[in-house]
């Protein structure tokens, strides 16, 4: 079973590699960083799209948990043929702000697997597997960009709004692409669903790495049986279906700058890896695809606190509270801040959704009592709210849905 999912914006910030052969590695030294597929503006949206705030918590199915963000954030989730979307994970509450890649992170993991882009897809794959996988897309759109950048440098969407079976997908790839695949996949079903703009590499790399397959490009003046040549202009480009390499590390040099205590910690987190200065003081970075998304990504990414209150008497029988946010949080992550300063516990209705106490707002409020304070954050949110001192009971506003 298969299941994607594409998120609605809340906000987006704000792009592979050298001539390869069928059987070529990476190396710093081949690559082209202007044609590598994590610095792609497809790429780099998703990477900023994952950094937003977000909090889940639930005991339900991973296609239930992916419903329930599904109409706050833009990034396409895909499962692996693997992966069983019907299996119930358990998500606790996190006490710290956690984003949606951290999110994200915990679902693949609570469910055995591991998770990470695969360019603007975020992948949801066995854990031996979802690095090989990464590292196909990263090689194919190399190859592409090297030989046929126009290719490379195009995205489609992907699209099928009935069962079809997996031989019938690849056909659609060739059609939508005019590409020649060479080879077989295994029979599957996949249910409708789709992709959104990307590259070939993409699509090919998640859709064949579910069959531990990937994508090469047929080198012109290949002598091997089993190889074509690519067509002549106007024709079709070939491509060879083979066995995924069992590599999962590549390495290319970005002009970046690294601190000493990042440094430390991605070689911490990714044991094995290669983080080096060059002479040119640009940075050597040798690792697993995620290694190279983290070394890549913006200072700061984090989130921040829930924010600030401050308490300002006026009179003998009520305080003021001057309250704001520096971003967008989850309203429970807010309300929780604000009990522990206040000393009130928040009690949820049972109508209230994962949905519900995920919602993100951002607000400013100054000079306002307990009430007001609290009818603010419930407005914003979407909820009601009754006030019974040292609890706070929440269900969804009667006038505005999720």
């Amino acid at each position: 079973m298969h299941l994607l999912c594409t998120f609605r914006v809340l906000a987006s910030l704000a792009a592979g590699l050298g001539l390869f052969t069928v059987a070529s590695s990476l190396s710093a030294q081949d690559n082209r960083n202007h044609l590598n597929l994590l610095l792609l503006p497809t790429s780099q949206r998703a990477a900023d799209e994952l950094l937003q705030s977000c909090s889940l918590w639930s005991q339900q199915s991973i296609r239930a948990i992916l419903r329930d963000v599904a109409a706050q954030y833009q990034i396409s989730v895909w499962l692996d043929r693997r992966q069983d979307p019907s299996q119930i994970v358990e998500l606790s509450r996190s006490d710290v702000p956690t984003t949606l890649a951290d999110e994200l992170d915990r679902v693949a993991t609570s469910s055995g697997a591991a998770g990470g882009l695969v360019e603007n897809v975020y992948l949801i794959a066995p854990a031996d597997r979802l690095a090989r996988i990464q590292r196909a897309a990263v090689v194919l759109h190399g190859q592409l960009a090297s030989a046929h950048q126009h290719l490379a440098m195009t995205n489609h969407p992907l699209q099928w709004d009935d069962v079809i079976s997996s031989q019938e997908l690849m056909q659609l790839i060739s059609d939508t692409w005019q590409i020649q695949l060479q080879g077989q996949v295994p029979h599957d079903l996949y249910h409708a669903s789709r992709f959104p703009d990307s590259t070939l590499a993409t699509q090919l790399s998640v859709l064949l790495g579910g069959f531990d397959l990937h994508a090469t490009l047929i080198n012109a003046g290949s002598d091997s049986s089993q190889s074509a040549k690519i067509s002549q202009p106007g024709g079709r480009i070939h491509l060879l279906i083979s066995p995924l390499s069992e590599k999962a590390t590549w390495s290319d040099n970005y002009a970046r700058s690294l601190t000493d205590e990042r440094r430390i910690e991605l070689s911490k987190r990714y044991a094995g890896s290669k983080l080096e200065q060059l002479a040119d003081k640009r940075w050597l970075v040798q690792g697993e695809t995620n290694l190279h998304l983290a070394f890549l990504a913006p200072k700061g990414s984090k989130s921040s606190s829930a924010g600030k209150v401050t308490h300002s008497p006026n009179g003998e029988s009520q305080q003021q509270y001057t309250f704001s946010t520096d971003q967008a949080l989850p309203v429970e992550s807010i309300l929780v801040h604000l009990g522990k300063s206040l000393g009130f516990q928040i009690q949820w209705s049972d109508q209230c959704s994962p949905l519900h106490r995920s919602r993100l707002i951002e607000m400013s409020v100054k000079n306002a009592s307990r009430e007001q304070l609290l009818k603010e954050i419930c407005d914003r949110a979407g909820l009601a709210f009754t006030d019974q001192d040292t609890q706070i009971f929440l269900e969804p506003s009667k006038t505005t849905q999720p």
